[in-house]
């Protein structure tokens, strides 16, 4: 017959590898998560922090353009246009969270089904 303080010890180990495998696999996901969505060049799009499942959408490229086609008038200009691209993009949170979040299910990622993903724009960056 097989003692308490063994048994314990063993569920306290199957545990541990349980808890160690779902945050290698959570990790590995949001790594190719985050490398999927690169641009050309090494230019990071997204941005995926794997602790709290939060995913920084990067839009200064975006802001850098509308500055281009027309040039702002000192800081007051560029934080317009900032905020314009912001309000621009703002609706699309939702289907990129529900894109993050699927990527999540299908490739069967627990930590990320028990924290879903939320996306925050960063037009400043």
């Amino acid at each position: 017959m097989v003692k308490v303080a063994t048994m314990k010890k063993l569920v306290l180990v199957l545990v541990l590898l349980l808890a160690g495998g779902v945050i290698g696999w959570h990790t590995y996901v949001a790594a190719s998560m985050d490398h999927e969505y690169r641009l050309v060049g090494n230019a990071t799009l997204v941005s995926v922090n794997p602790i709290n499942d939060v995913v920084t959408w990067d839009l200064k490229s975006e802001v850098d353009m509308l500055n281009r086609e027309n040039p702002p008038i000192g800081h007051m200009g560029e934080v317009m246009a900032a905020d314009e691209v912001e309000k621009r993009f703002t609706p699309n949170i939702p289907s990129m969270e529900y894109r993050f979040n699927l990527y999540a299910r299908q490739y069967l990622d627990i930590y990320a089904l028990l924290l879903p993903y939320r996306v925050i724009i960063d037009p400043y960056k």
